[in-house]
């Protein structure tokens, strides 16, 4: 159920983020792409990117650019909130816990725009606890 839901949070965050976020929307740029992830355990969500807007549903696609394909719910969604997700996955891959089909460009462009995209939340979270006065006023 965590692995389901973060799929659907990272299509979430995506689609926000490429109707608000200029800087965010420029990174798709160029890009038309369908993709998707999944566990062997069935969960699946597919993602499409056209005219820097992006869309996500849930199920598999026939024919994606490229897939992620995780051996189980526990490795994906491990392998995906990791700290170091490049690390993370590089182990995956070595242990045959993730296998990635198609276009290894595209992969490496999706995991540097989830790099942008959670750097980017954190960046506004400061920014907001910042905008937020620490007192109200001071007397003297």
């Amino acid at each position: 159920m965590k692995f389901k839901l973060l799929l659907w949070t990272i299509g979430f965050l995506m689609r926000r983020e490429s109707r608000k976020n200029p800087a965010f929307r420029e990174k798709l740029k160029g890009e038309n792409i369908a993709f998707q992830i999944r566990s062997e355990e069935g969960v699946a969500r597919h993602y499409v990117v056209c005219e820097q807007k992006v869309f996500s549903s849930s199920g598999k696609l026939d024919q994606p650019v490229f897939e992620i394909a995780f051996k189980n719910n526990r490795a994906g969604f491990r392998a995906l909130t990791a700290g170091n997700a490049q690390l993370a996955f590089m182990k995956g891959i070595q242990t045959q816990n993730i296998v990635i089909n198609g276009d290894y460009k595209k992969v490496l462009w999706f995991q540097k725009l989830m790099g942008s995209l959670v750097s980017g939340m954190k960046k506004r979270k400061v920014a907001d606890k910042a905008k937020k006065p620490v007192v109200q006023e001071i007397d003297s």
